[in-house]
């Protein structure tokens, strides 16, 4: 409790004191090797490429909508995104835990909870809401929305 009651200047140095200085070689890093659930996915995955680029926020947020609507498994992409664990995905999949994400404080009941389940069918417009409000807060919208410039995605086509 002492550390949180530090300026952040010292949490700030004593962080960096401890920080271990194998995180900063190669091995630390994904070994992509050992990605490979997303195979499953890959129509979601090449489905999402509609959002890439698209700089107008209403634009972006139609898209969203429309691409939710008619593949709702779309959402099982997101902790992928996001990097959660290969466990902690599975247990989403299989509906036996919902991701719960702490907003203001630890110990207030401001949690958010998603649900991830691969028996998904169907969301409604709420649901789509809430998972447009959860792919925005956790910033993969700034992944897809300015991963590419228009400028430069005409130019590939072309």
């Amino acid at each position: 409790m002492e550390f949180l009651n530090l300026q952040i200047e010292e949490r700030t140095k004593i962080f960096i004191n401890n920080a271990l200085l194998t995180n900063r070689g190669f091995n630390y890093y994904v070994d992509w090797t050992n990605v490979n659930g997303y195979n499953e996915f890959m129509v979601e995955i090449h489905a999402m490429d509609i959002l890439i680029g698209c700089k107008d926020d209403n634009d972006f947020k139609d898209k969203f909508i429309t691409l939710i609507s008619k593949l709702p498994h779309v959402v099982l992409l997101f902790p992928f995104l996001f990097g959660l664990a290969k466990d902690e995905r599975e247990k989403l999949y299989r509906n036996k835990t919902q991701l719960t994400i702490i907003q203001d404080e630890l110990n207030c009941a401001d949690h958010l909870i998603y649900s991830f389940s691969k028996n998904t069918k169907y969301l409604d417009d709420n649901e789509i809401e809430i998972f447009y409000n959860f792919f925005v807060r956790m910033g993969l919208k700034n992944l897809y929305q300015n991963v590419i410039e228009k400028s430069t995605l005409d130019y590939i086509i072309l």
